[in-house]
């Protein structure tokens, strides 16, 4: 019915149109935008964005990793961006972020893939 090597083109031809589409699905979907106070344990694992205003900085210059705590309406939350530069954000920044939560010692952490300072 059909050679192999038609088989082969076809078989390619999926993959390539499968990736391109994975593609661009990721970039119109965006994560869901989760409350600081309704941040919980059920949320581990899943990538959420969420708002808050930075409380407290921490920069460790070897490797390069950003610790930030955010908080709003009372709760505070710790963020880590690994590969960050230590000069984006002062305290008092509104930020957005985008990242996924993570249970570290018993306690929630938002390890962010994105932060952006919101003017």
């Amino acid at each position: 019915m059909f050679s192999e090597r038609k088989l082969i083109r076809l078989s390619l031809f999926t993959i390539i149109f499968g990736l391109v589409g994975l593609y661009l699905i990721g970039l119109f979907v965006d994560p869901e935008f989760v409350e600081l106070d309704s941040i919980d344990r059920n949320l581990v694992g899943k990538v959420i964005s969420t708002q808050g205003t930075i409380s407290k900085i921490v920069f460790i210059e070897e490797s390069k990793t950003l610790f930030l705590d955010i908080s709003k309406n009372e709760k505070t939350l710790t963020v880590i961006m690994f590969n960050s530069k230590e000069d984006l954000f002062k305290n008092g920044d509104l930020v957005n972020i985008v990242g996924e939560i993570a249970n570290y010692k018993g306690g929630l952490e938002l390890i962010a893939r994105e932060i952006e300072k919101i003017e």
